[in-house]
């Protein structure tokens, strides 16, 4: 009969390719708790130090049917003059802000869309709050502020790039009149243009990835439950890392070591 150990290390392959994560079902589970007005009012009240006690107060307005790749939003709603946006992630992504841009865009086109965008008379929008909630194993700061304007192309070399071109083809008399009549237009088709296919493949391999990572997390603290008592720091170590062959290191090592002590001297080798 084989021990906890050996099994492990006998059924690794099948670990390594058929555990794959559900990205999708915490997401569910939170919109589902939250789509409860009850829930919700808590959930604002807390966050914004308020005392919301009838949740008629609260209008959700959560998108069907997002613009960016079909996707759709978590948790939105009108209070007051405030449209809050909730969404929950479980992997930490940099370019929530400008889903969150997208998310907001849309939601003032379903909200205002019987105004008259071009009337002389200033229309009234609820001003946007958006929060993103986290709990994946990768340690981060209690609170973390992302701005859109990390990405804002200032700071990145591809718009100069596509300006020298453009710049270029006018001076050889190559598209010309409509570059110079379009030129804006043509740099953000240039820089923006999205290829849906790529990106989702993109979450597809960051899905096998999470799933990877979490599989093996788990895998090393059940061995070193099982020979000691694991410390918090270990713990944190452990959960934090994101580099699935020091996690596969990592693994053949917790399943080699008889101590904890043990354990950390070949962590570090």
């Amino acid at each position: 009969m084989m021990n906890k150990k050996e099994l492990i290390n006998e059924t690794k392959p099948l670990i390594e390719t058929t555990v794959t994560a559900n990205r999708e079902h915490k997401d569910k589970v939170f919109r589902l708790l939250f789509n409860n007005k009850k829930n919700l009012m808590d959930l604002y009240n807390a966050l914004n130090k308020s005392n919301y006690t009838n949740e008629k107060d609260f209008t959700i307005n959560t998108l069907d049917n997002a613009i960016f790749m079909s996707m759709k939003n978590d948790i939105s709603f009108i209070v007051g003059s405030d449209m809050c946006l909730y969404e929950h992630q479980s992997t930490v992504c940099p370019n929530m802000p400008l889903r969150g841009l997208f998310y907001i865009s849309e939601l003032y086109k379903r909200i205002k869309e019987e105004k008259r965008l071009y009337s002389s008379t200033l229309i009234d929008i609820p001003t946007p709050y958006y929060i993103v909630f986290y709990n994946g194993i990768k340690n981060m700061e209690d609170i973390t502020i992302q701005r859109l304007s990390d990405a804002f192309l200032n700071k990145n070399k591809k718009y100069e790039a596509i300006s020298i071109a453009i710049d270029e083809c006018i001076k050889q008399n190559i598209l010309s009149d409509f570059l110079k009549k379009h030129r804006a237009e043509v740099v953000n088709m240039s820089i923006f243009e999205y290829d849906e296919e790529e990106a989702k493949e993109v979450f597809r391999e960051d899905g096998r990835i999470e799933g990877m990572l979490q599989a093996k997390t788990m895998d090393i603290l059940e061995l070193l439950e099982d020979i000691g008592e694991i410390s918090q720091p270990l713990k944190n170590k452990i959960c934090s890392q994101t580099d699935v062959d020091i996690l596969r290191k990592w693994l053949k090592a917790a399943a080699k070591s008889s101590s904890l002590e043990e354990f950390e001297s070949l962590m570090v080798k």
